[in-house]
């Protein structure tokens, strides 16, 4: 067989495995995009819920939450005191105690047995011997900045002081005034201003300057080409196929029989 021919099936042989790679690589696109690859199973109430419990009991407490909060949106979830005592447990697990002590009240209201209501007023009582509220109040018009909530010291108890840097932390970021927030009880400075978080005393009301929030430079948005990825190696599978399909209908070129004569001059 010539070079040639050999180059000839070579050739022929090298479309045949591009071909079957294009196809393979196709249809492992088509499932990726498929949207039954990504739709997540359908769960009942019940199913969800008793997902939450194990959430819970794996301290997932922000999985919990999330679940929690949406079921808390179905028509169902508002009216059910279970999804409310949840929320309760998982936000003050997360340290958000203003929201616990909300999710907790509003759990007291719904629950009609009497036995219930009483063990959900224990613990309402318990975390209120523990934190208490103090409200902020604007002194001129501005309504929306931040305030630095203050410490001299540290709290021994981690759970406290863990609260308190939660709050702290949600301070700093955005406060529409009035505000009424939940504090372990102790004295602080807010924005400059003293007060004292007392225990079976009246709320103190606090009455400050918010600071201002500064016009951050806006952070630029990250762009997912991960789409054009697929459209590109869509299109070179498309293209390979089509290549490789035409040569996989092509019938190999038969070998050659070309006699090669060598004339020479008679000697």
């Amino acid at each position: 067989m010539t070079t040639s021919a050999k180059a000839s099936y070579i050739a022929h042989y090298s479309f045949r495995v591009i071909c079957l790679i294009s196809l393979i690589l196709l249809s492992s696109l088509f499932a990726l995009s498929s949207p039954e690859t990504h739709a997540a199973p359908i769960r009942t109430y019940e199913q969800q819920l008793e997902q939450v419990r194990l959430y819970i009991n794996n301290d997932m407490f922000e999985a919990a939450k999330r679940e929690l909060e949406r079921l808390q949106k179905l028509e169902r979830g508002k009216s059910d005191e279970r999804v409310h005592i949840a929320l309760a447990k998982v936000n003050y697990k997360l340290f958000n105690i203003t929201q616990a002590l909300s999710n907790l009240r509003r759990a007291r209201n719904l629950v009609r047995d009497t036995n219930a209501r009483q063990k959900l007023t224990v613990l309402y009582e318990q975390w209120l011997s523990i934190y208490g509220l103090v409200r902020f109040e604007s002194v001129d018009q501005l309504q929306t900045g931040t305030i630095e909530l203050v410490r001299k010291r540290k709290f021994i108890n981690r759970d406290r002081q863990l609260a308190l840097e939660k709050v702290q932390e949600s301070l700093q970021d955005k406060v529409q005034l009035p505000a009424s927030i939940y504090l372990p009880y102790g004295s602080y400075l807010a924005n400059g201003v003293s007060f004292r978080v007392k225990r079976n005393q009246p709320t103190p009301i606090v009455e400050l300057m918010l600071t201002p929030i500064v016009n951050q430079t806006p952070v630029p948005v990250k762009r997912d080409f991960t789409k054009w990825v697929y459209v590109g190696l869509g299109s070179l599978a498309f293209l390979s196929a089509t290549i490789g399909g035409y040569y996989l209908l092509q019938e190999p070129p038969p070998p050659s029989r070309q006699l090669t004569i060598t004339l020479s001059d008679g000697k």
